[in-house]
């Protein structure tokens, strides 16, 4: 059992360079135990060159689709595009599964390390420009199919998105900035039970010249000014962290971004974080409730019926009457009873959640159809259709209702 486990991921822009393989690899094992990479543009033919040069380490390569020939004759000075790949050291645990979700952008890895189940979930979300794909993307990984709740979660990635106003330095407008993209992955982390370890421990840490950004606009002319009020002026974000299950945040005691170890060929920075494992004891986490659940009857009586439904399981007594207090048997330890309330009232309010959520945006479909479907009724009616429009008026009122509600 090793006392530490450190993680790192670098957007790394084509992999299939030997000194940025070298300058990585060797650290492997040394520096970080867990390496995820991004953006490898990688192919067989790489994944066979450092399989062989470096035998002491475990590769799961995630190859993107093979580019298409150029119209001008020339090749292409990578190999594939997308990829991503996760590498860590042949002792380091038993690889038990490897799957392929995404061609070259969204995989799983599960691993047993000592006595613990962890699920490595590789990310290399889509571009900015790609929004339906974007969205389309976090849909699939938000999914207990790709996040088991039984496992360790730890998600490395290039997220094409910063999550906060901290995450952003000279940027467009973050609020007015792809705010979908951001809300999806906020509501995902809240519903899968994750955090973020880099803003946990750097809570009001703004980004600096030098501090708190993993991505900067390298083709920007002032990176080479002499005047530091010039080089401030460069874009700069927060796109690339570590997500990892709750029930690990309080084990995180690093949470740090540096430069690559190499010099050129990148615009990222390496992210990486440190569990400390000598104080590490696996139990369950508790659940954060959404606040609008709070005032919602339907999931307060669900909430109610299942814990009682786990009291009545796991306790022997007479039928309970309403005006008597009581004392019943239990029938395994009352510590084992309350993890067993926290695990199921978290997978009960994860799921309640998320059905909500989708019946609400298909009302919100549902209503702006019927809105369409009456405002070309009236387009082809030449007569004043006031029907219609006090119709079209009440629609439009109950979508802001739903929307102002959703926002809250």
């Amino acid at each position: 059992m090793i006392d530490n486990l450190k993680i790192a991921h670098l957007n790394v822009r084509t992999f299939n360079d030997s000194v940025k393989q070298n300058s990585l690899l060797k650290r492997v094992g040394f520096e970080f135990d867990i390496l995820h990479l991004a953006e490898t543009h990688s192919s067989p033919r790489t994944e066979a060159i450092v399989k062989k040069s470096y035998p002491h380490l475990e590769f799961y390569f995630n190859h993107g689709p093979e580019f298409k020939e150029r119209t001008d004759g020339k090749k292409n000075d990578k190999e594939q595009a997308k990829g991503t790949l996760i590498v860590f050291p042949s002792n380091l645990g038993k690889a038990l599964a490897f799957k392929i979700l995404i061609p070259g952008q969204l995989s799983c890895l599960d691993i047993k390390i000592g006595s613990k189940d962890f699920r490595i979930t590789s990310v290399y979300a889509p571009s900015e420009a790609e929004t339906y794909n974007r969205l389309d993307y976090f849909k699939q990984l938000f999914t207990p199919d790709t996040l088991d709740p039984n496992k360790l979660n730890i998600i490395p990635g290039d997220w094409n998105c910063g999550l906060t106003e901290l995450d952003h330095h000279m940027y467009a407008d973050w609020k007015k900035h792809r705010p979908r993209a951001r809300e999806f992955i906020l509501n995902g982390v809240l519903e899968n039970f994750l955090c973020d370890p880099f803003r946990l421990i750097h809570e009001a840490k703004k980004i600096t010249q030098n501090e708190g950004w993993s991505w900067y606009d390298q083709k920007d002319r002032k990176n080479s000014s002499r005047d530091p009020n010039e080089r401030e002026k460069v874009k700069k974000s927060r796109l690339d962290y570590i997500l990892v299950s709750e029930a690990l945040a309080d084990y995180i005691d690093q949470a740090t971004i540096t430069h690559p170890p190499f010099n050129h060929g990148t615009d990222h920075r390496l992210v990486s974080i440190n569990i400390q494992f000598n104080s590490f004891i696996r139990g369950v986490g508790y659940y954060r409730c959404p606040p609008d659940l709070l005032s919602d009857e339907i999931f307060k009586g669900v909430l109610r019926t299942t814990v009682c439904s786990i009291i009545d399981k796991n306790t022997k007594g007479p039928n309970i009457e309403d005006t008597k207090l009581q004392f019943n048997e239990n029938l395994k330890p009352p510590i084992e009873i309350v993890e067993e309330i926290i695990k199921e009232t978290g997978t009960v309010t994860a799921n309640y959640h998320r059905r909500k959520k989708m019946a609400t945006e298909a009302d919100k479909r549902n209503i702006r159809a019927q809105i369409q479907e009456l405002r070309a009724a009236i387009d082809m009616n030449p007569l004043h259709d006031s029907v219609g429009e006090t119709e079209i008026a009440y629609l439009e009122d109950a979508l802001k209702h739903i929307e102002h509600n959703t926002s809250t």
